[in-house]
């Protein structure tokens, strides 16, 4: 691997998406709160934060326009992988068509890995500090205008944004309200060299995810943050889903749609559902029925309860600090 420093690029300051870096990186303090816990989606807030992009000693490396766009919406990649309508709301919706969108999942990311093979620069900026895997950007496809975020690992990690597409894909139907709109995965065709500390080729693409909850949560919205942390663990346990690090620094508040989205699922477990077994003999159902109470509570069902609870209380630990 290379020692010399081929792009330098301060990392920026926005919040995470889908990618919380290690704890000594949170989002800027300067980061404008949603007035109530329930506010809705409007063009201010999180969706309004752009990313700011630091020149580089090259003249090519210049910030440009096109570089500081906004993230799309929710909606608005749903549509995408979905073949819906454009959301209106998007700031970027101009870009995407008049009511439908122009190209679909497949498409985007044919499209994404094309523009990524000529052009690294544009485009296509880091905006947190490394992780425990990786480093996330921000992407845009200067085609249509779409701009969402990236995790960017190196080969040896590649195996585990790999599996958390796997999980991402299980938890589809709660995708745009309980965690990130997953886009797909591409192996870069040229490496992106990251500070000259080592070559990034695998991207996994979402929507914005949010804030650190953390920079969110007051002694006035507290209650309301933690319902809807239980409700979006409740929503990914009802798929099957365990998350097994559902601490703070995985979930985000997401100005858009008022809710806590929860992040970063390389760890989880797919916990299948229990066996449907025959018809119990009427003589053997009660002793069937004590007998399997005590293996219950170290079962499934215990495994999600003792995430949420493990949860709140570090929701609440949070909230005293």
């Amino acid at each position: 691997m290379s020692p010399v420093r081929l792009r330098r690029r301060p990392a920026q300051t926005s919040s995470p998406s889908c990618w919380q870096p290690q704890d000594r990186y949170s989002p800027s303090d300067e980061d404008p709160d949603p007035d109530t816990p329930s506010q809705r989606r409007g063009p201010s807030q999180d969706q309004s934060r752009v990313s700011t992009t630091a020149g580089s000693s090259s003249s090519r490396h210049a910030p440009q326009a096109a570089q500081s766009g906004q993230y799309c919406t929710q909606d608005c990649l749903r549509g995408l992988v979905e073949g819906g309508p454009l959301d209106m709301h998007c700031p970027n919706v101009r870009a995407h068509g008049e009511r439908y969108h122009q190209i679909d999942r497949s498409n985007f990311l044919t499209r994404i890995r094309q523009q990524l093979s000529n052009d690294l620069d544009t485009n296509c900026n880091p905006v947190s500090l490394p992780g425990a895997c990786g480093v996330l950007f921000r992407v845009r496809l200067k085609s249509h205008g779409y701009t969402v975020a990236a995790k960017c690992t190196p080969i040896d990690f590649v195996h585990c944004l790999e599996r958390e597409a796997t999980v991402y894909e299980l938890l589809r139907p709660v995708q745009g309200i309980h965690v990130p709109v997953y886009l797909g995965n591409i192996d870069l065709e040229t490496p992106y060299y990251y500070e000259g500390i080592c070559e990034l080729v695998h991207m996994m693409f979402l929507s914005f995810g949010g804030r650190l909850i953390s920079k969110h949560l007051t002694s006035e919205n507290k209650a309301y943050v933690t319902r809807s942390a239980d409700y979006a663990a409740q929503a990914i346990h009802s798929l099957g889903v365990l998350h097994r690090d559902l601490m703070p620094r995985n979930m985000l508040w997401n100005a858009e749609t008022g809710r806590v989205m929860v992040i970063d699922f390389e760890r989880a477990e797919v916990v299948k559902p229990r066996t449907v077994l025959g018809d119990i003999p009427v003589n053997r159902k009660r002793k069937r029925q004590s007998a399997s109470m005590p293996k219950q509570t170290g079962g499934r069902t215990s495994k999600f309860a003792r995430e949420r609870q493990r949860m709140a209380t570090e929701i609440r630990r949070l909230a005293f600090e």
